[in-house]
């Protein structure tokens, strides 16, 4: 009841009553706004299961009015707040209405609705790592990369680098290693671009195959008609093969050696000229390398080593033995036909 003064009311004073409503809080139920993918747009999706009912907060009725024969219609046309990825996102609804007797006391309230605006993904595709061989170290080149998943007219604004080199967890050879490799936004990306995007780093593998090792070389024979023969060193060789030849054909398999000299008497069973090659032998991260080219023949034989207690004399000694047992045999044979004419003459005086 109020008072009212009698300027107002045309008398010294009037009573009446006035009733102060406010409109019931009702939501909106069988209605779910979906969850997306960043797509530049405040648009919003939406699922009905039924039809679209009312139901009043708790603590807002205003009025002796139930929601009970009341009923929405209409087509929701739903938006995000604003296009940005987040979480529980607020929404605003139109194009619904409430019908009934009393759809003038209740008010629509939708802060029930709400859904997630999921940063958008970039891929990068065609992005791959270089097989090689172990080279020490765990770096490895990447060829390729082109971006996926940027929206056309933010393809300037959002921009991405893709890295040309990853790196394994180590430096060892072997099939389908993991390679790491992140590919980044640009500087000139801004905070609120980058939040509504993220980056699918790429899943690399690469064949890192054993390093093939170098080709012996210094092949030769410790002395002419010796037994032993030698090679330089190969760095990272675990050891050696050496393959035997005699008169220019292959004298049964390899030979495996571990260090860089050996002696093949027991090999040299009958007599020839023989030559050998040495082929470096690899393991973990080296591979065998190739074989050497033949070395210098040397003659040796079964034959030769029955007659003699250690090596055969060198090249020049034997040549200038086999002069002078040469020179000797003529001088001996002169002498003995000298003597065999001066015997015929002393028997013809006699005569």
């Amino acid at each position: 009841t109020a008072a009212l003064p009698a300027w107002a009311g045309g008398t010294d004073q009037t009573s009446l009553t006035v009733i102060v409503t406010d409109k019931t809080v009702v939501r909106l139920t069988d209605l779910t706004v979906e969850d997306k993918s960043y797509d530049g747009t405040t648009d919003a999706a939406f699922t009905v299961d039924g039809e679209i009912g009312l139901e009043a907060v708790e603590g807002s009725y205003h009025h002796p009015f139930g929601v009970e024969g009341h009923t929405v219609t209409g087509e929701p046309v739903i938006h995000f707040l604003d296009k940005n990825a987040g979480t529980d996102k607020g929404v605003t609804v139109e194009g619904l209405q409430i019908e009934g007797e009393y759809a003038e006391y209740f008010r629509l309230d939708y802060s029930n609705l709400r859904a997630d605006i999921t940063p958008r993904e970039i891929t990068v595709t065609g992005l791959e790592a270089v097989d090689r061989a172990y080279d020490f170290t765990a770096k490895v080149e990447l060829t390729g990369g082109t971006a996926e998943g940027i929206l056309p007219e933010e393809a300037e604004a959002v921009q991405i680098l893709i890295p040309t080199e990853g790196e394994m967890e180590d430096a060892d050879a072997g099939k389908d290693k993991a390679v790491t490799a992140e590919v980044v936004f640009a500087d000139t990306v801004s905070d609120a671009d980058r939040a509504n995007y993220t980056i699918v780093q790429p899943e690399l593998t690469v064949d890192i195959t054993p390093l093939k090792l170098g080709t012996p070389a210094g092949l030769g024979w410790e002395k002419a008609g010796g037994t032993r023969i030698f090679w330089n060193p190969v760095e990272h060789a675990s050891g050696y093969r050496v393959q035997f030849y005699c008169d220019g054909e292959k004298l049964g398999e390899p030979v495996p050696v571990e260090g860089t000299a050996f002696d093949c008497r027991e090999l040299a069973e009958r007599d020839g000229r023989y030559s050998f090659a040495v082929q470096a032998v690899g393991e973990g991260n080296f591979a065998d390398g190739e074989y050497s080219s033949l070395s210098s023949q040397n003659v040796l034989g079964g034959s030769s080593f029955a007659a003699q207690t250690g090596d055969f004399p060198d090249t020049g000694m034997w040549m200038r033995w086999t002069a002078l047992l040469g020179a000797a045999a003529v001088t001996a044979a002169a002498v003995i036909a000298g003597r065999a004419k001066k015997t015929r003459r002393q028997h013809r005086r006699r005569r």
